[in-house]
């Protein structure tokens, strides 16, 4: 499950141009032998390329939230775990 979350608040004059690419990519693995306990690996890779020409009139706020949580079961009783939570704010 995966929740990605973005807020942008911002009063500005625009130029010319303001281009936001977000590139997120998930890669799940699973590892199918009975004798060993099932594996995950998860990739998460976060690309933000931001190219604008502005007059910055107050402020700029972005805040990028992203919540992976991964689970792996790898025996009958008690799952196994994994959470990744990465956030980053720019000012």
């Amino acid at each position: 499950m995966m929740l990605f979350i973005q807020y942008v608040s911002r009063q500005m004059e625009l130029l010319q141009l303001q281009v936001v690419g977000i590139t997120q990519s998930i890669y799940g693995i699973l590892k199918h032998d009975n004798k060993k306990p099932n594996q995950m690996v998860i990739l998460v890779s976060l690309l933000q390329c931001v190219s604008h020409q502005m007059e910055l009139l107050y402020f700029q706020v972005v805040m990028i939230s992203q919540f992976v949580y991964g689970i792996v079961k790898h025996d009958n009783i008690m799952p196994n775990q994994m959470v990744i939570m990465i956030k980053k704010f720019l000012v």
